[in-house]
């Protein structure tokens, strides 16, 4: 009896520290991330949905050793809320017969690191916010970095004139870079963001040609065979590239590489920026810029293993071209 009552006492002391802690995390999120709720109920809803989340990241953290995932800005919506709003709910594009495929040298002696920030070609992480563009930003990134590349200088471009004016894509229900690049080429160009600031929501159509900061003449496929070798070759040699993902499980990422532990799916709801590889953790891995600010995961990006298509990110890899660069 003496034991029983002991036993029982040491696990109400436990569930009790454990209360704690989640109710010190819970404080510690909502201030970090400057949250507040419009009632008593929201937030007891909310904070259920936080506990759930820390739950769901320390499962994750069992199965992939490599990565870490935890608290991070998304951990007080669900799932489902963070793939409305966050993710694309698009079907994933057959691949367009005849489009050409990226050439590149191949048995090239590659470095262990390598990334295109080093060389001035990107710019700064950005945040599309609370609308699925992540497909609009993953183009438009990669359209700035070719042009800079094609001599035209590092601009900033405008994200808004693709999300208004391409009526052939979602806006903020999703879309595809390829697409984007489309729209581009019809167009005549992109504005720069100076010209036509993003405002995270569609709204009209207020391109003007005189603000163009860059223009598109095609695009291609880096690879339509999930080669992940050819990629690296081409992203060596040419220029960074957009890439779509499945990013579920991306919403608890906080550092580290996400490995063939993982289970991250196959199924594409995310587009994105391949800028570099390196080595971490023994492993050859994919730089891959995202755009939820630089408050998310590692400043902003994510490190994914190469040579598995984890998150399938060898399925839709993309680049435009800029005068006769393909």
């Amino acid at each position: 009896m003496i034991y029983q009552k002991i036993t029982f006492l040491f696990l109400a002391l436990l569930a009790l520290g454990s209360a704690l802690s989640a109710q010190q995390e819970w404080t510690n999120f909502k201030s970090k991330f400057n949250r507040s709720y419009a009632s008593v109920e929201e937030e007891s809803y909310r904070f259920s949905v936080f506990k759930e989340n820390v739950r769901q990241a320390k499962i994750r953290n069992s199965k992939d050793p490599h990565a870490t995932f935890g608290v991070t800005k998304f951990s007080d919506i669900t799932t489902a809320e963070f793939k409305a709003t966050y993710l694309m709910n698009v079907t994933m594009p057959a691949v367009q017969k005849g489009t050409k495929i990226a050439s590149a040298p191949k048995n090239v002696q590659l470095p262990t690191s390598f990334d295109w920030s080093s060389k001035g070609a990107l710019t700064p992480v950005k945040d599309q916010g609370q609308c699925g563009s992540c497909w609009d930003f993953s183009a438009t990134e990669t359209i700035e970095s070719v042009c800079f590349l094609a001599g035209k200088g590092l601009q900033t471009l405008s994200e808004q004139q693709i999300l208004d004016c391409d009526t052939t894509d979602g806006g903020c229900n999703g879309g595809w870079p390829y697409t984007a690049y489309q729209y581009v080429m019809s167009a005549g160009g992109i504005d720069t963001e100076s010209s036509y600031p993003y405002t995270a929501q569609g709204g009209n159509c207020n391109f003007q040609q005189s603000n163009i900061g860059c223009s598109i003449t095609n695009w291609q496929y880096v690879t339509q065979s999930q080669d992940e070798n050819a990629m690296q070759n081409f992203l060596y040699n040419s220029s960074p590239m957009s890439v779509c993902v499945d990013a579920e499980i991306w919403q608890s990422y906080t550092g580290g590489v996400i490995s063939q532990s993982s289970n991250c799916g196959n199924s594409i709801d995310h587009c994105v920026q391949a800028t570099g590889w390196q080595v971490m953790q023994g492993m050859n891995v994919w730089n891959v810029r995202n755009s939820w600010n630089t408050d998310w995961g590692v400043n902003g990006y994510i490190y994914i293993q190469i040579g598995y298509d984890i998150c399938s990110i060898a399925e839709v890899v993309t680049v435009p071209c800029v005068g006769s660069t393909c």
